[in-house]
């Protein structure tokens, strides 16, 4: 809810009845830039009084989880990359991270 007691707290005043409506508002948040964008605007409005401090709080806490989430991802996907190419070069003779617990 927002400070005039309504039920406006930037997501639900995103929702639309309409399927093509709701389409337009959906907001991908596939990386930790897209993530920052919303985080931003969700300060701006919190600021500018459309958004309750609770509304604005939880919103920030997820999506500092989603980018947290996001960029573990990506780490997980770089470091996929460089054991690919590491493995290539060694002909895959021998796992690293087995070499590093003995």
């Amino acid at each position: 809810m927002d400070k005039t007691g309504s039920k406006k707290d930037g997501i639900s005043t995103m929702k639309s009845t309409t399927k093509a409506k709701t389409e337009k508002s959906r907001i991908r948040l596939t990386t930790v830039r897209d993530v920052r964008v919303l985080l931003a605007r969700v300060v701006n409005e919190h600021r500018a009084g459309k958004l309750s401090d609770n509304a604005a709080k939880t919103q920030g806490y997820l999506l500092r989880t989603l980018a947290a989430v996001i960029a573990e991802g990506d780490t997980e996907n770089r470091l996929a990359a460089l054991e690919k190419q590491l493995a290539s070069i060694t002909g895959g003779a021998a796992d690293v991270r087995d070499e590093e617990t003995d």
